[in-house]
């Protein structure tokens, strides 16, 4: 050790006294999160209510909104909005269609934008809305109804979101009959073979 340590305490030498900073750094840290949303498809499969898929798609889509938000669009609200419901829907719906008509999405995405001669949908004058979804065309673009009606989704004929939109209907149309039960889906939707899935779903009531 040094020298001074066996001094008289007098002779040390003096260091002055740096008095500790009672004020804290402040630091900012940078959180990268990635999120992986649960495909449409797989929620679809795991339910066997219409409501309940729209509700839980409703809900991851409000999580992954607001954790790629700003606080000041956080929801935290119980209740889902129409609004959130609707964007649920249309997301199930566009899962369902490229799962089933990806072959007709990808024509009508070229530049010529006409589906081959083969389709099954060549009759029914389909095109992409603004947002993606496959819809009917057709000439009732100067009617009055709502855009809806004028222009329904395509939806397949077998698939398990098909059905849950029929069941959907037949209960809220208190088990209306096949052809009334038609007209209430195609207030929204088009499915293939309509009146025969209208049929089945007598049939099972």
């Amino acid at each position: 050790g040094p020298e001074w340590l066996i001094s008289d305490k007098s002779l040390w030498p003096k260091t002055p006294l740096i008095a500790a900073s009672t004020e804290l750094e402040a630091r900012t840290k940078e959180v990268i999160c990635t999120l992986h949303l649960i495909a449409p498809a797989g929620i679809i499969q795991k339910f066997s209510s219409l409501t309940k898929v729209l509700r839980v798609m409703a809900y991851c889509l409000r999580f992954v909104n607001n954790a790629r938000g700003s606080r000041k669009h956080v929801s935290t609200s119980v209740v889902l909005s129409p609004e959130e419901l609707d964007d649920a829907m249309m997301l199930c719906v566009k899962s369902v269609q490229s799962e089933c008509f990806a072959a007709d999405i990808h024509d009508l995405s070229l530049p010529n934008g006409t589906l081959k001669r083969s389709s099954k949908l060549v009759t029914l004058h389909p095109f992409l809305d603004p947002t993606g979804i496959l819809r009917v065309g057709g000439r009732l673009h100067n009617s009055q109804i709502s855009y809806n009606s004028k222009h329904p989704m395509l939806l397949p004929a077998r698939h398990h979101f098909t059905t849950l939109v029929y069941w959907h209907e037949h209960a809220r149309m208190l088990h209306a009959p096949p052809q009334q039960l038609v007209s209430e889906v195609r207030q929204k939707f088009w499915p293939l073979r309509a009146r025969q899935m209208a049929t089945k779903i007598m049939n099972r009531c």
